[in-house]
């Protein structure tokens, strides 16, 4: 019988410029492939509201109102539902032409954000002062701090000046 030497197939060695070219033709092919379909739960669809995709919508985290209807988080932008979450304490905000309640009831907190638009006057004077639900937003979040401020400010006097009046006796 013959040995039993047998040699295992090489590849062929290639030159650098036949190993580019078919670097590049396989390039090629991988460009042009088809797409990869997406299964059922790897689908995320995205839009203006939630550029993260549906499945990762913000989320309220109170029961919230707008002039007495329920805010939809379906139809909220992301950026909004964030904005509505950082409203902080109730009050009158955009020169008195919205008003913030925030209710304790127990457990559940709700927000109430209100303007007046009973006739045209009201709502274009409500209509030139916030342009979105967003700016409205802005600006009460805005002022907030600015009263925080103020606050935080007076407290820091009011402690001072009780201080001074100790260390006076």
């Amino acid at each position: 019988m013959a040995s039993t030497d047998t040699a295992e197939p090489t590849a062929p060695t290639l030159s650098p410029e036949m190993s580019q070219l078919a670097a590049a033709i396989a390039a090629g092919i991988a460009a042009n492939a088809p797409r990869r379909k997406v299964t059922f739960g790897e689908y995320n669809p995205k839009d203006a509201l939630h550029p993260n995709g549906r499945k990762h919508i913000a989320k309220l985290t109170r029961t919230s109102f707008q002039n007495g209807t329920p805010l939809n988080p379906e139809v909220l932008s992301d950026v909004e539902i964030n904005l509505v979450n950082q409203v902080k304490h109730s009050g009158r905000y955009c020169n008195r032409l919205v008003e913030v309640i925030v209710n304790n009831d127990g457990l559940d907190e709700t927000i109430d954000i209100r303007h007046k638009n009973s006739n045209k006057d009201r709502r274009n004077d409500f209509a030139r002062q916030c342009v979105s639900f967003e700016d409205e937003l802005r600006q009460i979040i805005a002022e907030q701090a600015v009263e925080d401020a103020d606050e935080d400010a007076a407290y820091e006097r009011h402690v001072l000046k009780r201080a001074t009046a100790k260390a006076k006796r």
